[in-house]
């Protein structure tokens, strides 16, 4: 339950150098902008050219200290923080008071009547806190039913050990970030040793075709990278992560690599394979039994 401030917010272009992304960070800024000033738009990712002239224009932007503007919040959890969408109280611009409460949908024993539900004692605080206000319901539509369109054609059980690893990063897990730079240089050296690792084994399958007499080399490079992406993870954690994460890598197939080093944190997106209606009908009668219980007088927006 966060009770923080939205508004806006001016960074010099240059700030995400040290990144290795800058392209894809200035090109989201961008649209972050586009939808504040004009309203909501569809926006394609840059094609080829585009993505050359994006290059161009931020390495301009850097060199003379333009300055970009967008939606910022307060909250200095480690997921805004990652995404630099970060920025304190004193730095926003027409900053407005903004409650951000998360939650997983509460639970019921009689789900479809709720004769008998078991709300959680924060919802029920919010609603009393709420009444007669309003508010906007945000539905992550990732819990009923989402295909990773990062990993089509990469199976489950290989993407597994990949997403523990990104969600375990020790700075992610920290709480609320007191040094912002501190924070995002650990978050660009963990990406970097993830990068490598997954570089070095996609080599090294080249490498075992043209060459299986290099196969021994290769093996001992990819225990280095291992250990060294290790230093990321929680010590009572890690050793079940880097065995389930090199069990993956044995047996994954090249493709399967390439498109998990494609995805980068992309592969923590949840894949709920739906074959069949029933794999959604209790989360829906849930989900709908919920909504029943927060009908008032408030304003609700659903997305």
């Amino acid at each position: 339950d966060y009770h923080v401030a939205v508004g806006r917010c001016q960074q010099l272009s240059g700030m995400c150098e040290e990144s290795g992304n800058n392209t894809q960070f200035l090109h989201k800024r961008r649209e972050a902008q586009q939808f504040v000033e004009s309203g909501p738009s569809t926006c394609n990712p840059p094609t080829g050219q585009q993505q050359q002239q994006l290059q161009q224009q931020q390495g301009s932007a850097a060199a003379n200290g333009l300055l970009l503007e967008t939606l910022c919040i307060s909250c200095a959890e480690p997921y805004f923080v990652e995404d630099r969408i970060y920025c304190p109280d004193g730095d926003l611009v027409s900053a407005k008071p903004f409650r951000l409460f998360v939650s997983e949908l509460p639970t019921w024993n009689d789900v479809g009547t709720g004769s008998t539900e078991k709300e959680l004692p924060q919802m029920q605080k919010l609603l009393e806190d709420s009444k007669g206000a309003s508010w906007t319901l945000d539905v992550c539509l990732d819990y009923f039913v989402c295909g990773n369109p990062f990993l089509s054609g990469v199976r489950p059980e290989v993407a597994a050990p990949f997403a523990a690893v990104q969600n375990a990063a020790t700075f992610r897990r920290a709480g609320p970030v007191l040094d912002q730079a501190a924070f995002l240089a650990e978050s660009d050296a963990f990406s970097a040793a993830y990068n490598r690792l997954l570089d070095s084994v996609v080599s090294s399958s080249d490498s075992a075709i043209e060459d299986p007499d290099d196969l021994i080399g290769d093996n001992d490079s990819c225990e280095e990278q291992l250990l060294a992406m290790g230093e990321f993870l929680p010590c009572h954690e890690r050793q079940g992560l880097l065995s389930k994460l090199k069990q993956a890598l044995d047996s994954a197939q090249r493709s399967e690599l390439e498109r998990i080093r494609d995805a980068k944190d992309m592969v923590t997106l949840p894949l709920h394979a739906v074959t069949q209606a029933s794999d959604v009908d209790e989360k829906l009668e849930s989900f709908e039994t919920f909504i029943t219980h927060l009908i008032s007088d408030a304003c609700m927006g659903i997305h």
